[in-house]
């Protein structure tokens, strides 16, 4: 079979691919359905990166782990443009050392798309830059430091309705020290010596 090459642009850049439709054809799939086989077509998961590369490496390496489509955006405001579609979960990549989630970020997001899960992907592994996030209305925190497969698990997780950040975290002091040592009786909430 001869190979069959094609120009597309992407984000303002032409780029030469191998098209590989007679192949997924040939295996009796629409070329045009792979990537959202099983998924609704209005449901998706929205990454924020500003880097080019480094978002694409992320969309595609956990497109193929997750069933919803993954829908890419350089800054958060252009979320905005697509107001008449809503994520069912945000994954802002804050993968730069001097590049910590602000809180202006999250104003902003839940401004736009305001019940919709954050996870924060993280170039810090540290529970004062977790706390942070979760201050700001993240659902989960996972640091660049974690495999593939937690990633993948703790966005199904958040994606369930669930809360993730990474479980050693919870067992150091700076993290348990905001929670109360006695909370009242009847109240329902578990102490830090209980977590």
């Amino acid at each position: 079979m001869a190979a069959d090459f094609s120009l597309i642009q992407f984000d303002g850049a032409q780029a030469l691919t191998q098209t590989v439709n007679a192949s997924i054809r040939a295996q009796g799939a629409d070329p045009q359905a792979c990537g959202s086989v099983g998924t609704k077509t209005d449901e998706f998961i929205a990454l924020i990166e500003s880097r080019a590369f480094i978002r694409e490496c992320i969309r595609r390496s956990m497109q193929s782990a997750l069933p919803l489509q993954i829908r890419t955006f350089s800054q958060a405001i252009e979320l905005q443009r697509i107001a008449d579609q809503t994520p069912k979960l945000i994954l802002l990549s804050a993968l730069d050392d001097n590049n910590e989630p602000s809180e202006s970020v999250f104003k902003l997001l839940s401004q736009i798309a305001p019940s919709i899960p954050i996870i924060v992907l993280a170039y810090k592994n540290d529970t004062k830059t977790a706390k942070a996030a979760i201050s700001y209305g993240a659902k989960g925190y996972i640091p660049v430091t974690s495999g593939f497969e937690i990633t993948i698990e703790a966005v199904r997780f958040v994606l369930a309705g669930g809360f993730y950040v990474p479980v050693d975290y919870l067992f150091m002091p700076t993290w348990a020290g905001d929670q109360p040592s006695n909370p009242p009786p009847g109240s329902g909430t578990v102490t830090a010596l209980e977590l």
